[in-house]
């Protein structure tokens, strides 16, 4: 039994609407191999069944992984993308991270959240022999209970999964974790729990169930220490704007916000946009998963906002508040939209070119 053939019996179907997600998940469990994530010796044919596996080790306690089908069913619903932020609590022998890993690619930020040591010495070693550190990967863990954690202070992620059965109180406090947009997967009582944030909608929320499971319980909030999830170490820098390390949202609202930085001559109106020196101090201090939103493309823009570009300002932004809009000068109107209607791609060719340099 191997790997591969593991894979090849856990009946993935091709067709739409998922046809290109399952692929996806398909290639994944392809190119991160169970029997990396238990320990040397262990019974390769047990390994590759599509079942749970719990082996006792000296070294690192009890290793358990759940049902393959299990991580992909999960795995469909969290429909993982390219730059996500993932929390995975009790994340074990590190298997589902990695795999995680594999479909949101470098620039995504991974996350464990470990009760036991030796899951995390364990899972740390088994993850770097997938993904080392030339990939660009990374995979954070905290030794700790989550329930112990201050969600307050902590980063927010836009996929949440709770590998343990909890209640609906911690249910609560989980959601806490997600951003405004985010999706939870806990086992809540005998089923899956999924809820998916749309803050833009009149409810502001969808919760679902799917699944008949049997976890462990959750440990409850102990005496440890609390502890707070950090975003990542990687600040952004000019130098490594272009980085997989930066979230595509993150590198196009840093664009977007030195483009629009003014050095004008009167002091009142170039107070609006502060220098781009400050700008570019900010920028480095804020989180990367701020913009974790892919920016949409900008609407077309009709040629009369080419003399008018206060509707400019107002297509592209929103109906801009009108003691602002008043407040700035039609200079500096002027000199935004020429901008904006480069990074758009329009012949501004009508209009003399503003002082300063874009960035």
């Amino acid at each position: 039994m191997s790997n591969e053939q593991m894979v090849a019996e856990m009946q993935w179907s091709r067709h739409k609407p998922h046809g290109r997600a399952t692929s996806q998940l398909a290639d994944a469990f392809l190119f991160v191999d169970r029997g990396n994530f238990f320990p040397p010796g262990t019974d390769l044919e047990r390994v590759y069944q599509r079942s749970p596996l719990a082996v006792e080790t000296e070294e690192y306690g009890r290793l358990h992984q759940s049902c393959p089908t299990l991580y992909k069913m999960i795995l469909k619903e969290l429909n993982i993308e390219p730059g996500d932020s993932f929390l995975n609590v009790g994340s074990g022998t590190g298997y589902l991270s990695t795999l995680v890993s594999h479909l949101m690619g470098p620039e995504g930020d991974n996350v464990g959240v470990e009760i036991r040591p030796g899951n995390i010495r364990f899972s740390e070693a088994a993850f770097q022999r997938v993904f080392p550190e030339s990939s660009k990967h990374t995979f954070r863990l905290f030794n700790g209970n989550i329930f112990n954690c201050d969600a307050t202070n902590s980063m927010k992620f836009s996929k949440v999964y709770v590998g343990a059965e909890i209640s609906e109180s911690q249910y609560q406090f989980m959601r806490r974790f997600l951003t405004p947009h985010g999706t939870l997967i806990a086992p809540v009582g005998n089923t899956f729990k999924k809820l998916q944030l749309h803050p833009s909608s009149a409810s502001g929320e969808t919760e679902t169930h799917f699944g008949a499971v049997m976890f462990v319980s959750a440990e409850p909030p102990g005496n440890g220490d609390v502890f707070v999830i950090d975003p990542p170490p990687q600040l952004w820098t000019p130098r490594n704007h272009q980085s997989l390390q930066m979230p595509a949202g993150f590198r196009e609202a840093a664009t977007i916000l030195l483009m629009v930085e003014y050095r004008g001559r009167d002091r009142h109106d170039g107070a609006l946009w502060l220098p781009i020196e400050i700008w570019m101090h900010i920028i480095s201090m804020l989180n990367r998963q701020w913009f974790y939103r892919p920016i949409e493309p900008l609407p077309e823009i009709p040629d009369v906002t080419l003399t008018q570009p206060h509707l400019l300002i107002n297509q592209l932004f929103g109906n801009f508040p009108a003691d602002i809009l008043n407040r700035v000068s039609a200079d500096l109107v002027a000199k935004l939209s020429r901008r904006l209607l480069s990074v758009n791609g329009v012949d501004d060719s009508r209009h003399e070119e503003g002082e300063g340099d874009v960035v």
